[in-house]
C-alpha cells in the first residue's frame, strides 16, 4: 500500500544526500590562493559617549523621543520612524507610556493619546498637566483605568471610553510634595515608589498610609550617617514584592507591601557601597534583575541572594530595562542599549541609528599604561571635547569604555600606588582604577580664593609629581602629601605649559608661544632652549637615549642632540606640519599629524606617511606599548597598528550541480532474511516555531491558547500567547502541523511564523492553510506502514 510519509521521507533523505554530495564535492576543490595583505591600522575601540533616552515597548513596537520629537521602531530597534502627525511642531517630549491599545506621549507640558501605535495623535482636553505634569514612568492597571504617577505628590486616574473618550482624573497631593517614581499593585491594593519610602492606598490612590514596617536604610559612606528612604522601583514575582532604593540595596516583602526586609547579600562589597544604589528592577521568566550603578545583579532564589550578571555590560550605572519579545533590554547614559536573549546573563550591544541614538565623540587626548591597563584618554588643550576614557586588559585587543560627558583628561600617570590625572579643573588622584576619584588641589592655585589651575600635563620622578599648568607655570608634589607648591619658575616666561619630559635629570617644558625650557632643581630656576626653534606652540617633547624631539603646531618636527642647546627641523617628506604627538617605536619616530601618521627609521631625517586603513586622518595621539602600537584619532577611534593582518582567502567560484531526478516511489522487491543489525541511537533536532497572533487592528492578543496539531488531529505543542500576542512551539518531529488558535474568532487574522531552520511562512487562518515544517534527523528513521 503507497503510504504518503513514506515518499516524504525518501525525498528528504534525497535532499539530504545531495547536500552531502556538494560538501563532498566542495572539499575537493583546491583552494584559491590567499591574497596578502600589507600592514594597516585597525580599528579597535572609540570613545564616544551615546545618549539614548527612555525606552517604551508596546504591541511589538518600540517607542522613545529625542529633542526633535517621538520615534517608532518595528524591528526591535533596527530602523526608526519619526512620528509627526498630530503633534505639535516643538516637541519637547518627557515620557511615553503604554496602556492596552492605547499610547500617551507628555510633550510640551501637555498630554498626547494615539491608538494606532502611534501614527496618529491627538491632543488631551482638560488636564492640568502644566502644574502637575505626569510621569509616565510610573504607571498602574487598576479596576480598568490607568493609574499615573505625578509631580507634587499626586496621581491621575486616566480612563477610556468604547468611543474613545478619554479623561485623566487629577487626586492632588494625595502624598504632600514627594516625587513618585513607580507604581505597582500587590493584592489589591496601590503601592507608591517615592523619595520618602514605600507608601499603600486600598483606594486607587485617593488615601494612603506607611507600611508597618516602612522601607528605611543608613545610607553608607557619610560622616554623619543620615536616614535613607528613597524608593526608586518596585516590582513583583512569584507572590513576593521588590523596592529598590537608591543607596539601601533591595528590599523585600511577602505579605503585599505591609512589611519590608533588606534583603542585601551579595549586593555588599568591602570595596564600593554601589551595588546599593539600585535604578531599577526588571523581572524575567526565570528570575528578578536588578539594575545598580555598577551593572546587574540577578538573585536565582527569588531575592535571598544577588549575584553579579554583567558579561558583555561591564560595571557601568544601569539607567533602564524594558522587555520586548522575551528579551531583556537595558540602557545605559554614554553606552546606548544592550540586549539578552538568555534572561540577563550575558548581554550584547545593541546599536540603534543616530536618528534616536545621539552620539557625541571625544577627542583622543593621550595613552598609557599601568595597572596592567592600557589607558585610552579623551580631552585635551584648546577646548578639546572630552568624554572619558577607555581602558583595555588585553593589551589593546578589546577596550571598555568609561563614557562621561565634560570629562576631560588630558595626561595620566601612576606613582605611590595611586593614578593622577590632569583636568581642566586640576588634579584627580584614584586608588581603585578609576572606578572612585578624589580631586587633590590643595595649593594648585596662587591663592586660596582662586580656583585650581587647569592643569595640561603630569609627569613622575621617583616619589615626585610635577604638573604644567595652563597660566601659572609648574608645580611639584610629593605623591603621599597630596599636597601642591608652587616652584618658583624663574626664567619660564610663557607660562602655559603644554608637554613636560625628562632627559635624564633635566626637565623640559614646552609652551604654548613655542619656547623650550629646562630646569634641574624641580622648575624653581628655568634656562630657555630656542635656538633655531620656529616659535610655535609645542604639543610635546620625548627624550630618546642621546636626542631630543619636539611637535610643534605648524612648525612640524624639531630634534636636538645636544640636551636641548640648539634644535634643527626635521620635515623631509612630513606632509603636514601640524604635528600632536610624538613616540618611539622599535627605532622608528612616530608622528601624530592631521593628515595622518608618519614614521622616520631615521631619528626625523625622512618621514613616510603609514595611513593604510585610516578613516579619519586627524590623528591626535600615538603610543607604544612593547611592540605594538597605537594611535587615537579627533573623532575617538582608538587603532591598532598591525604589521601582520591575516590574509584574506579568496572564495572558489561554487561548481554547477545538475538537479537530481524527481523521485517516484517503486514497489520494493521481497527481501531476503539478514541479521537485524545492532540499532542506531536515535537523535531528534528540536525546533521552536514562534509566532504571533493580532486582531484586526493588528494589535497583539494576549493570553490565547495557541496548538500544534498533527495530521491525525493530535495535539503536540501548546502555548500561550503573552502580553504582546507573542507565542513558541516545540516541536520534536518533521511533518505536516495546522497550528492555530483551538478556535479562531472573527477579531482574530493571520498570524506569522518563523521557523528556526529559516522557513518563513505566512498562515492564513481564515483559509485553514497549515505550515510545513522539514527536518532532518541524524539517524536514519523508517515510518510505519
Amino acid at each position: 500500500m503507497f503510504n504518503p510519509r513514506t515518499l516524504t521521507v525518501a525525498a528528504l533523505c534525497l535532499t539530504i544526500s545531495a547536500a552531502v554530495w556538494l560538501n563532498r564535492s566542495q572539499a575537493q576543490q583546491p583552494q584559491s590562493p590567499q591574497t596578502a595583505l600589507e600592514p594597516r591600522w585597525e580599528q579597535v575601540g572609540q570613545i564616544k559617549f551615546v545618549i539614548v533616552n527612555p525606552i517604551t515597548a508596546h504591541d511589538g513596537w518600540l517607542f522613545t523621543w529625542t529633542g526633535s520629537g517621538l520615534w517608532r521602531s518595528p524591528d526591535e530597534g533596527v530602523t526608526w520612524d519619526q512620528l509627526t502627525e498630530g503633534l505639535p511642531s516643538s516637541r519637547g517630549v518627557t515620557g511615553i507610556a503604554s496602556y492596552g491599545r492605547w499610547l500617551f506621549a507628555s510633550i510640551n507640558q501637555s498630554v498626547y493619546a494615539s491608538d494606532s501605535n502611534g501614527e496618529f495623535w491627538q491632543e488631551v482636553e482638560g488636564g492640568s498637566f502644566a502644574s502637575v505634569p505626569p510621569n509616565l514612568s510610573a504607571t498602574v492597571m487598576s479596576s480598568g483605568k490607568l493609574i499615573v504617577g505625578a509631580a507634587r505628590g499626586s496621581i491621575y486616574h486616566v480612563t477610556v471610553t468604547n468611543t474613545g473618550e478619554i479623561t485623566w482624573k487629577l487626586l492632588f497631593r494625595r502624598l504632600g510634595e514627594t516625587a513618585i517614581n513607580k507604581l505597582t499593585m500587590s493584592r489589591g491594593r496601590l503601592l507608591a515608589a517615592t523619595n520618602q519610602g514605600v507608601w499603600i492606598s486600598r483606594d486607587d490612590g485617593e488615601t494612603w498610609r506607611e507600611p508597618t514596617t516602612p522601607v528605611v536604610y543608613w545610607l553608607p559612606g557619610k560622616v554623619t550617617i543620615e536616614e535613607g528612604q528613597q524608593v526608586t522601583s518596585l516590582s513583583a514575582m512569584n507572590n513576593r514584592l521588590f523596592a529598590a532604593t537608591w543607596g539601601g540595596g533591595i528590599f523585600c516583602s511577602d505579605d503585599g507591601g505591609e512589611n519590608w526586609e533588606q534583603t542585601n547579600t551579595g549586593l555588599e562589597w568591602e570595596e564600593t557601597d554601589d551595588p546599593l544604589y539600585v535604578k531599577t528592577l526588571q523581572p524575567t521568566a526565570r528570575w528578578m534583575l536588578a539594575g545598580t550603578r555598577v551593572g546587574v545583579f540577578m538573585t536565582p532564589n527569588n531575592g535571598e541572594s544577588w549575584r553579579e550578571s554583567n558579561e558583555g555590560f561591564a560595571r557601568r550605572p544601569v539607567d533602564g530595562m524594558f522587555i520586548l519579545n522575551r528579551k531583556q533590554y537595558l540602557t545605559n547614559l554614554g553606552m546606548g542599549a544592550f540586549v539578552s536573549g538568555d534572561n540577563g546573563l550575558s548581554w550584547d550591544a545593541k546599536p540603534f541609528s543616530e536618528d534616536v541614538a545621539r552620539t557625541s565623540v571625544g577627542r583622543v587626548a593621550g595613552f598609557t599604561d599601568s595597572g596592567g591597563k592600557l589607558w585610552a584618554l579623551s580631552g585635551g588643550t584648546d577646548s578639546a571635547q572630552g568624554i572619558g576614557f577607555a581602558y583595555s586588559n588585553d593589551e589593546g585587543k578589546s577596550w571598555v569604555q568609561r563614557p562621561q560627558l565634560n570629562n576631560n583628561i588630558r595626561a595620566q600617570v601612576a606613582t605611590g600606588g595611586a593614578s593622577w590625572r590632569a583636568t581642566p579643573s586640576g588634579v584627580l588622584r584614584s586608588t581603585d582604577d578609576w572606578e572612585t576619584s578624589v580631586a587633590v588641589n590643595q595649593g594648585l592655585s596662587p591663592a586660596t580664593s582662586r580656583p585650581p589651575a587647569s592643569v595640561n600635563a603630569l609627569v613622575t620622578q621617583s616619589a615626585r609629581l610635577i604638573a604644567g599648568t595652563e597660566d601659572q607655570g609648574v608645580y611639584t608634589s610629593v605623591s603621599n602629601t597630596n599636597r601642591w607648591t608652587r616652584s618658583a619658575n624663574r626664567g619660564l616666561e610663557q607660562g602655559s605649559v603644554r608637554a613636560l619630559a625628562f632627559k635624564d635629570e633635566m626637565l623640559l617644558a614646552g609652551t604654548k608661544q613655542g619656547g623650550i625650557y629646562a630646569s634641574e632643581n624641580s622648575g624653581n630656576d628655568w634656562q630657555p632652549l630656542n635656538e633655531n626653534l620656529s616659535g610655535h606652540p609645542v604639543s610635546d617633547v620625548i627624550a630618546g637615549t642621546y636626542d631630543v624631539w619636539a611637535a610643534t603646531k605648524g612648525g612640524g618636527v624639531f630634534c636636538s642632540q645636544d640636551n636641548g642647546k640648539t634644535w634643527k627641523t626635521m620635515n623631509n617628506g612630513l606632509e603636514n606640519l601640524q604635528v600632536n604627538d610624538l613616540a618611539l617605536h622599535e627605532h622608528r619616530l612616530v608622528a601624530a599629524t592631521n593628515d595622518g601618521v608618519f614614521v622616520s627609521p631615521d631619528g626625523g631625517e625622512s618621514w613616510a606617511a603609514q595611513n593604510n586603513g585610516l578613516k579619519t586622518k586627524e590623528v591626535t595621539a600615538v603610543f607604544t606599548m612593547g611592540n605594538k602600537l597605537f594611535a587615537g584619532t579627533v573623532d575617538g577611534q582608538i587603532l591598532y597598528f598591525n604589521p601582520t593582518p591575516e590574509p584574506e582567502v579568496t572564495p572558489t567560484p561554487r561548481p554547477s550541480i545538475t538537479p537530481l531526478p524527481r523521485f517516484t516511489p517503486t514497489p520494493s522487491p521481497t527481501a531476503s532474511p539478514t541479521a537485524t543489525p545492532e540499532p542506531t541511537p536515535e537523535v531528534r533536532a528540536f525546533y521552536f516555531v514562534t509566532g504571533r497572533v493580532i486582531d484586526q487592528r493588528s494589535l497583539g492578543m494576549a493570553n490565547v491558547t495557541v496548538t500544534a496539531t498533527d495530521g491525525e488531529g493530535n495535539v503536540v505543542a501548546t502555548d500561550f500567547t503573552d502580553r504582546s500576542g507573542y507565542y513558541s512551539l516545540r516541536l520534536a518531529t518533521g511533518g505536516t502541523y495546522r497550528i492555530a488558535p483551538p478556535s479562531v474568532g472573527p477579531r482574530v487574522n493571520f498570524t506569522t511564523y518563523y521557523a528556526n531552520p529559516g522557513y518563513l511562512v505566512i498562515a492564513d487562518l481564515r483559509q485553514e492553510r497549515t505550515a510545513n515544517f522539514a527536518y532532518s534527523l541524524t539517524a536514519p528513521w523508517t515510518p510505519p506502514e
